[in-house]
This record gives C-alpha cells, structure tokens and sequence, in this order.
C-alpha cells in the first residue's frame, strides 16, 4: 500500500510498465542503457496491471528486457496508479529526494526516444534542484 523510497538524497525515475504494452517493452529496450550511465538518480521499473496476483511474479522478476531485478518493483492493486490518475502507459515520473513528484513524461515512441530522453533528464535535474529548495 505504501511506496517507501530509500532516502539517499538522489531523485528516482520512477518508470510504469507492463508485459502487455507495446511501447512500455520499446522504452525499456531502447532507453535502458542511457539512463542507467547516470548515476545521480534511483531508476525504478513499477511493474502495473489491474487484477495482477502478487504470488504469481516470476514472470516479471525474470523479465528478460530488465538488466537489474532489483529494480523491479509491483504496484499491487493499482495504488500508485490510481492515487495520480494515470490513464496510460508508460508514465516516467520523476520524484524529488523528499518524495514529491516533480513532474512526468507520459507515452513513448522510438522516433522520439532523444527528445523524450532529454526531457527525463531535464526532470531529474529539475527534481535535483527542487530538494534542495526548502520552506
């Protein structure tokens, strides 16, 4: 029910999917490798599905597109997804060191793939910034 992020003063990229979504396989496959040379942030693959059985994960914890496992995380029953009104796949949501959303970047294409890669990190430096602000 609860997202806890490990407070390690980095912002996370928190990147939604599931196996049956065409451009969610296409981001993973594509932009993988570039966002993992950046080290100044948590990567975060949130695997959603309504109705998905939390004791039946081992075709996502072996899902062969992701390098890192352990950077496979559930949202069972849609809480995340639902509690921000997502509407599609995939969302790249870019949370602050706090745990604020910052900001998102929602769908994805190939022929885009630089202008949406920019736009991510453009996100996370945004994110850099704003938890450093405080009030």
């Amino acid at each position: 029910d609860t997202i806890t992020l490990l407070n390690n003063n980095k912002p996370y990229l928190i990147e939604t999917w599931n196996e049956s979504c065409k451009p969610c396989l296409k981001s993973i496959k594509e932009l993988q490798n570039k966002l993992s040379i950046d080290t100044t942030f948590n990567h975060i693959y949130l695997y959603q599905k309504k109705g998905f059985n939390l004791s039946k994960t081992d075709h996502i914890t072996n899902f062969q597109l992701i390098q890192d496992k352990s950077k496979i995380w559930f949202d069972t029953n849609h809480q995340l997804y639902d509690s921000l009104e997502l509407k599609s796949y995939p969302y790249f949501l870019v949370f602050d060191s706090k745990g604020k959303l910052v900001d998102f970047q929602n769908g994805y294409h190939s022929d885009y793939k630089d202008s949406i890669l920019a736009r991510i990190f453009m996100l996370v430096e945004k994110a850099k910034y704003s938890s450093k602000i405080s009030f």
